[in-house]
């Protein structure tokens, strides 16, 4: 967690980034814009290996509510961009003192095209089912029980909807997200905060935040990738 705006970018293989509760899958040449103080970790492929990007700024003006569009949410990098993208990566390794104007010009075009783009892009269709009171109940749940094993028939028995319909439905009510990626979220991002303010060591946090039946050590080597923003 830090105070500046990061750009993370995908550039080869595939990964995910946790933003606060939210977990999205980035596919090649796909980003996201991390806000300050925003709660965030990446997730690294199983198998394969990954490229990313990664430009910090900060806005002169801290009350800017410009990139706010941007936020939670998945953006595309096209050809153009990754051209733009080089240039700036250049100019941040060029060591003849050129002036950081020159970068902000590129960031600022580079922003101002995603945002352009994300205010020409149709807005996504919301199915009906599990809107409104209903999802926020199956949502209310899991964040009451975050800490205790929880299945997705267990979710679907507390709020009476079936199975098969609850995961279906609710990957769709949240653009992709999976129930159990969801839930896994949650619990990183407890286990972050805990991480932040707290001299518990991983093994305990984890023991607390993991809500498994069993000793969670992919859960622990996960905590382990986000105890530097602690440093």
């Amino acid at each position: 967690m830090h105070s500046r705006f990061v750009v993370a970018l995908c550039l080869r293989g595939g990964c995910a980034i946790g933003l606060d509760t939210n977990v999205f899958e980035l596919r090649p040449d796909e980003g996201v814009l991390i806000f300050p103080f925003q709660a965030h970790y990446l997730v690294p492929p199983r198998k394969g290996g990954y490229l990313n990007m990664a430009v910090t700024f900060a806005l002169e003006d801290a009350s800017d509510q410009s990139l706010l569009p941007l936020r939670d949410g998945v953006f595309k990098v096209s050809g153009k961009d990754i051209e733009l993208l080089a240039e700036l990566a250049a100019l941040a390794k060029d060591a003849s003192g050129r002036p950081k104007d020159e970068m902000a010009h590129l960031l600022s075009r580079f922003l101002c095209r995603k945002l352009k783009e994300k205010a020409a892009a149709p807005a996504p269709e919301r199915r009906p089912e599990l809107a409104g009171s209903k999802y926020e109940q199956v949502v209310k749940h899991i964040r009451e029980h975050i800490v205790e094993p929880l299945t997705a028939k267990d979710i679907a028995a507390a709020t009476d909807i079936s199975v098969p319909h609850l995961r279906r439905v609710f990957k769709e009510r949240t653009g992709g997200l999976s129930l159990g990626k969801f839930i896994l979220g949650l619990r990183i991002k407890r286990a972050y905060e805990m991480l932040m303010h707290s001299d518990q060591n991983v093994t305990e946090i984890a023991a607390r935040c993991r809500g498994a039946r069993r000793p969670g050590q992919g859960f622990e080597r996960r905590l382990l990738q986000v105890q530097a923003p602690r440093l």
